[in-house]
Parts: structure tokens; C-alpha cells; sequence
């Protein structure tokens, strides 16, 4: 992997992600060899993300990646991430799953919180920014979030349906672009990891009816859209208009 990280950054970080989503794929049939759902897929992947960060640290990649915590100078510009702390919490707004067992909610929690860290270290710190080193910060906002959504797509193997697929797809798609905006203001991948841990978790404790459901998945988007829209034009775009006329 160290080779691999100086001959091609790009290819590093998909690397990674294929390690991420094979090791996903093989610890959730141990956990249903076990019986018992998520436990070993939560246990594996706190190993592996305790693997990942020492190995960050290892190449000295911690800052360089975003994994810092907020500078205080930024939190304005990102609009106190108020609009990302209601998208966090909105699922919230549900009813809560009573069938689930506190043994079960733990192993969710647990779960939620290594996916979170993992997946925004992969696509938010080691895809972004190699691919911001060779091809400049808009391609990297798009394709870092195209690759976040589409990756999804390996929970048909998890038995979900096509139709909820395609909304999972969209809806990663558009949270992806705007959590790498995030992180072209801020220079941290912090505020995405607890908004990914929050949301994923909230998502799997509490339940809605159908229409409930679409109408919430709506509100989101486009609470998602308006935000990203506010940090492109009013915070990347200005800020690249205001080098400009210093260089000049």
C-alpha cells in the first residue's frame, strides 16, 4: 500500500475502498454464520478502522487528510453547520424501532460509528485529495461523491430491494457533494464523520411508513442541495474570486 501511495494516489484510495467493501461483504456472512446480525461486521470493522488510522499515522497522513478538528475561523463560513446538524438529527423525527433489543442497538451503534470514520477517511480524505492533487477541487468534489453514492450499490447483496437501492444511490450521490464542500471549507473531515455516524445510525433505529418516508428522503435532498449550493457559490467560488484579484 505504501508503494501504491507514492506511484498513484488515486488508485491508493481505491484500494482501500475495495478493501472496505470486501471486508464488509465477508464479515457480514460471519455474522450470519453466527446468528447474530451486524456483530461481526461492527467488531471487524473497528478493527479495521483501527488498522486504517494507524497506518495514517504511520505515513504521516492525519493532517494532510482532514482528519484535524475545525479551525474556528471556518465554522462561520460553513454556516455554523447548522444546516448539517438538522440533516443529522432528521431522521430522528421517526418512531423508534420498539422490537429492537438494547444488545441490538449497541452493535448498531457500534457499527454506525466504524462505518462513519471509515468511509469518510476513504472518500472524503483519501479520494478527494488525491484526486484534488490531479485534477483541481471540482473534479474532485463531483467524482468523490459520485464514487460514495454508486458504491452503495453493493447493498443489493444485503437483500435491498431495487427501488430502495436507487433511492440509497441518489440520496449518497447528493450527500456525498455536499460533505465534500464541507471539507473544501472547513479542511476537516471531522463534521462529516459525526453527521455520517448520526445519520446512518438514526436511519436504522427508527421507522416510518412509506409516504413518511419519501416525503423526509425529499425534505433532505433538497435541504442537502440548497446547502451545497450555499458553500460552492458563497464560500468556494468567492473565495477563488477574491485570489484572483490578490494575484493580480
Amino acid at each position: 500500500m505504501k508503494g501504491l501511495l507514492k506511484k498513484n494516489a488515486v488508485l491508493h484510495a481505491v484500494a482501500w475502498i475495495g478493501i472496505y467493501v470486501v471486508s464488509v461483504n465477508v464479515l457480514d456472512g460471519v455474522s450470519a454464520s453466527i446468528g447474530v446480525q451486524n456483530l461481526a461486521t461492527g467488531l471487524g470493522l473497528f478493527g479495521l478502522s483501527t488498522v486504517l488510522f494507524l497506518y495514517l499515522k504511520n505515513q504521516e497522513m492525519i493532517k494532510t487528510i482532514g482528519l484535524v478538528k475545525v479551525d474556528s475561523s471556518t465554522i462561520r463560513k460553513c454556516l455554523f453547520f447548522i444546516p448539517l446538524g438538522i440533516l443529522a438529527v432528521s431522521q430522528f423525527t421517526g418512531k423508534f424501532n420498539a422490537s429492537l433489543t438494547i444488545p441490538q442497538i449497541m452493535i448498531f451503534g457500534l457499527l454506525m460509528l466504524n462505518v462513519g470514520f471509515i468511509e469518510e477517511v476513504i472518500f472524503r480524505g483519501l479520494l478527494y485529495k488525491a484526486i484534488k492533487d490531479k485534477s483541481g477541487r471540482n473534479r474532485a468534489i463531483l467524482i468523490s461523491g459520485l464514487t460514495f453514492g454508486l458504491g452503495h450499490i453493493v447493498n443489493l447483496l444485503r437483500g435491498m430491494s431495487i427501488e430502495h437501492q436507487f433511492q440509497q444511490i441518489a440520496a449518497a450521490i447528493i450527500l456525498g457533494i455536499m460533505l465534500a464542500l464541507i471539507v473544501e471549507v472547513s479542511k476537516s473531515i471531522l463534521p462529516g464523520v459525526i453527521f455520517h455516524v448520526l445519520f446512518n445510525f438514526s436511519s436504522t433505529i427508527m421507522i416510518a411508513d412509506a409516504t413518511t418516508e419519501f416525503y423526509l428522503l425529499i425534505s433532505i435532498l433538497v435541504l442537502a442541495v440548497l446547502y451545497s449550493a450555499y458553500l460552492y457559490v458563497s464560500q468556494i467560488k468567492q473565495n477563488r474570486g477574491l485570489s484572483l484579484v490578490k494575484s493580480s
